[in-house]
């Protein structure tokens, strides 16, 4: 008579709802699921990357269809619309993007003429890597405003910042690990991380990350923040309005641009054979050496916030 659903926001407590309630809606998709089997002539589908793909059990299935085939989306950064595009003439490979003649020889649809010059030079760099079996990399030129052009100068007050977090630990997500790097009163690199279990430690770490900075800025007003993609900065502006405080010091520290965004920074620097330019693929081109296996970590990752969102985080 009742069926029951766990949200992820809903501290694990089952909301009950009446199946008659919906056993009209329920019939209806059963049945367009079943005509759609019995369609013979229905469109292929085909095993396109999405973000659910990270923790899908179909993922090896899908991925080795991908490589088997030599699909586009295996190129780093290309999108369905540019991939569609060149299929369209005739390049429907991570190979057949790379053969094509520069500049190409027609317009796309949508998007710019250099997109997809960007595209067809990542393809080339990756499938030069892959029938070299060697690591491959390319400078691009400097362009002022991006790529090491936007790198300020170094300061002794400089801060590497990384945060982790779960989006799906109760009804906003919570950061649970604060990391950042700045050297201590000896020159050496010093290693903090602080980690947050609950929201009043969530609220601590931030408050305390915040006073750090500005500590520090006030002895050197040269520092800046360096972290990888946006989320940092975006992480921090939502502490700030979660909790109501710290709001004037984020604010200065944003109209002063302390953050630097070192993945933009990257992308306009240099192209290298990855299928993505994320930190982790990366590692390999500046000698980074894991002392736990990347696959091993990400298991104890998938654990660890699986007991996050249970409430057990000491299991």
């Amino acid at each position: 008579d009742h069926m029951h659903v766990v949200a992820p926001w809903s501290d694990f407590v089952p909301q009950t709802f009446r199946f008659a309630d919906y056993a009209a809606y329920y019939r209806q998709a059963k049945r367009r699921f079943e005509q759609s089997l019995e369609q013979e002539d229905a469109p292929a589908t085909y095993p396109d990357p999405t973000a659910h793909c990270d923790i899908c059990r179909w993922h090896d299935t899908c991925d080795g269809k991908r490589r088997e085939d030599d699909h586009p989306s295996l190129i780093a950064s290309v999108t369905k619309v540019q991939i569609n595009e060149f299929a369209q003439y005739g390049a429907a490979t991570m190979a057949g993007i790379a053969s094509l003649p520069l500049p190409l020889p027609w317009r796309p649809e949508r998007g710019s003429l250099g997109s997809y010059h960007r595209v067809r030079e990542q393809a080339r760099v990756q499938v030069e890597a892959r029938e070299t079996g060697e690591r491959k990399f390319e400078m691009l030129e400097i362009e002022p405003g991006f790529g090491l052009a936007r790198l300020p100068e170094p300061s002794a007050g400089d801060i590497f910042l990384d945060l982790e977090g779960d989006p799906f630990i109760g009804e906003h997500g919570l950061e649970y690990l604060f990391g950042y790097l700045a050297s201590d009163d000896h020159g050496e690199n010093a290693y903090r991380g602080e980690w947050a279990l609950s929201r009043a430690e969530e609220r601590q770490a931030f408050e305390r990350f915040v006073d750090f900075v500005m500590a520090r800025w006030e002895m050197h007003p040269d520092l800046h923040i360096y972290h990888y993609a946006p989320y940092e900065p975006a992480a921090l502006k939502r502490l700030m309005g979660r909790y109501g405080t710290r709001e004037d010091e984020i604010d200065r520290m944003l109209r002063a641009e302390l953050f630097v965004d070192l993945y933009s920074v990257v992308r306009h620097a240099i192209r290298a054979s990855v299928e993505s330019y994320s930190i982790k693929r990366l590692e390999p081109f500046y000698g980074f050496v894991r002392q736990v296996p990347l696959p091993e970590a990400n298991s104890a990752l998938t654990n660890f916030q699986a007991n996050l969102e249970l409430g057990d985080a000491t299991s």
